[in-house]
């Protein structure tokens, strides 16, 4: 099933899988925030680094996979951390 797009409604509970999936895309976004790919890839490590920490919880989260990776450079930015 496919919604929003290309997301899928059901996500692979993988981390690898999750980060190949999501990764370069969430690079993408930390960059359109920051304005600099340094910052960037600081952002996007730093929410995967979360992301893997609590896996047992947020891989169980599958529907909201995506929206946890995205939101979390995002949040980082508002709190002022870059």
């Amino acid at each position: 099933m496919v919604t929003n797009g290309d997301l899928p409604a059901v996500v692979t509970v993988d981390f690898e899988s999750f980060y190949a999936q999501t990764g370069r895309r969430m690079l993408s976004l930390a960059y359109s925030l920051t304005g600099s790919w340094v910052d960037a890839e600081d952002l996007v490590q730093e929410a995967y680094a979360a992301a893997h920490r609590r896996w047992s919880v947020v891989g169980a989260m599958r529907t909201r996979l995506h929206g946890y990776a995205g939101w979390s450079p995002i949040g980082r930015c508002r709190g002022g951390g870059v």
